[in-house]
């Protein structure tokens, strides 16, 4: 199974994720970047950089995976803004996939930051799909709230990509200085 998340304003589209998952191993990564995530059926989780391997660890056997696992993810800002910024490379060649995730630009606020994650979830399990979906929340002033999802459930675990948006709550940032005692 090939997944793929797609950004476009309607004039461009760029491939922005990649994920592979062949039943006993999963790759995902930027499309335009050397850089991968890896998670075997082992259970041994890394990532690849240039060709260096770095953040190598264990977690569940790929099959016995519980709840979600997060890949990957990307905060692009204003994401309008952000397409117009990517060199051509960035552009999407039609290469293939079972599943897409696709991000219209225009349907976008302009006054928001667009995050995308990518991850695996333990199939049938609604309460993690729900949460997933379902995840407005505050952190520091900023309110996340969920767009876009994904699921694909021809594999196991299941693959999901997820958009969010967030509007930075207005803080006060005056500066004191000792003269303002």
């Amino acid at each position: 199974m090939r997944a793929r998340v797609l950004i476009t304003n309607g004039s461009r589209t760029i491939d922005l994720f990649w994920v592979h998952h062949d039943g006993k191993d999963v790759y995902c990564g930027l499309s335009n970047v050397d850089d991968k995530r890896s998670y075997h059926e082992s259970g041994k989780i890394h990532s690849t950089f240039a060709g260096e391997r770095r953040d190598e660890g264990w977690h569940t056997p790929l099959r016995d995976l519980k709840g979600q696992f997060h890949l990957t993810s990307i905060n692009v800002g204003n994401i309008g803004k952000w397409i117009n910024s990517l060199s051509s490379g960035w552009d999407y060649s039609g290469k293939k996939s079972n599943a897409v995730l696709l991000v219209d630009t225009r349907s976008v606020p302009a006054n928001v930051q667009t995050h995308i994650s990518v991850g695996l979830v333990e199939p049938t399990n609604g309460k993690v799909m729900s949460w997933l979906l379902d995840l407005p929340f505050n952190v520091e002033g900023e309110e996340f709230k969920p767009q876009l999802g994904l699921f694909s459930t021809s594999v196991s675990p299941w693959v999901y990509a997820t958009v969010y948006w967030w509007k930075k709550k207005a803080a006060n940032n005056t500066l004191r200085t000792g003269r303002d005692k």
